[in-house]
């Protein structure tokens, strides 16, 4: 008898290159598909050397966006259960792994960096209405940050 395991699939796209704090940033691929279990890799670029804070946040369908993981200018990796986030300073990439993905895993991602910000002193922005005042993610209006989409397909 034959099983079949459930694929989740990983959608992302760019609506537009997104701002945090005047800071551009940039999630690469366009698209990539994962088989539930297995791990996948969102990536991030960002423009500004000055970047000391590199959040990720999560937003669930239905519910305000918060904040994932986090890290600053000072660690090169930082890992929690399931996420591992990675930053090279040099190449001003960072990238958020998460291994195993589930079917709980379907969100929308934003990943951001920031040159002036840190957990808990920030408003969030036009760009993420809602988001909790920790969200640190802030933008000019008519601008939106840059989106992965996680979903599940049976």
């Amino acid at each position: 008898m034959k099983t079949y395991v459930p694929a989740l699939f990983i959608f992302l796209w760019l609506q537009l290159d997104g701002m945090s704090q005047g800071e551009q940033v940039k999630q690469l691929p366009s698209i990539l598909r994962v088989q539930e279990g297995s791990s996948a890799i969102i990536n991030c670029t960002y423009v500004d050397s000055a970047s000391l804070y590199f959040p990720w946040y999560e937003q669930k369908p239905g519910k305000h966006p918060k904040l994932l993981i986090d890290i600053r200018s000072n660690m090169e990796r930082k890992q929690t259960q399931r996420l591992i986030l990675l930053l090279n300073e040099k190449a001003k990439h960072f990238s958020l792994h998460i291994t195993d993905t589930q079917p709980g895993d379907s969100a929308m991602y934003f990943c951001a960096a920031s040159a002036h910000c840190s957990t808990g002193t920030c408003s969030p922005g036009p760009n993420l209405p809602g988001a909790p005042s920790t969200s640190c993610v802030t933008g000019l209006p008519g601008q939106r940050l840059p989106v992965v989409s996680l979903q599940f397909l049976a």
